[in-house]
């Protein structure tokens, strides 16, 4: 906290930054630094279960649907570690120990769709609200990627 404090600091006299860019500035600081150490932490702990690699490719794989429909915001930084380790070391071992069937897959897809168009795009509470029109262009985006892991499935 007292480093993103003392960048913040930085870069709000360097630029001449009012107060409320300071403030965006030091809230896109916390969450870019928190993203990059959660990768950190996971990346190293998926390395010691040795599935490294799952990791990598499962981030790659949700990280566009999470950048349009958002998702699950918690309160606390370990929390949200606990939370998003928890959720790739299931996904990660459901993966590697189970396979889907086609008509699973469907129903899935079918729940997935059903999902995001009544609950995306999810949006922090501290984050600004968006327009209708830009939640109405994420949640098409966010259908249009679901379709896109579907239709690579088969």
């Amino acid at each position: 906290m007292v480093f993103i404090n003392c960048l913040a600091k930085y870069f709000t006299n360097k630029f001449e930054l009012s107060h409320i860019e300071s403030i965006k500035l030091k809230y896109s600081l916390e969450v870019l630094l928190g993203d990059i150490s959660k990768f950190l932490i996971l990346s190293l702990s998926f390395a010691i279960f040795g599935v490294f690699l799952d990791y990598i490719c499962s981030f790659v794989v949700l990280l566009p649907m999470r950048t349009f429909s958002g998702g699950m915001h918690f309160k606390s930084y370990k929390a949200c570690l606990a939370f998003t380790g928890t959720f790739f070391g299931i996904e990660i071992f459901l993966k590697n120990n189970f396979t889907i069937s086609q008509n699973l897959a469907i129903v899935l897809f079918i729940f997935s769709i059903s999902v995001i168009y009544g609950l995306a795009p999810v949006i922090g509470e501290n984050r600004p609200k968006y327009s209708r029109e830009k939640c109405l262009q994420f949640k098409i985006i966010s259908i249009f990627i679901a379709l896109f892991h579907f239709l690579a499935y088969f």
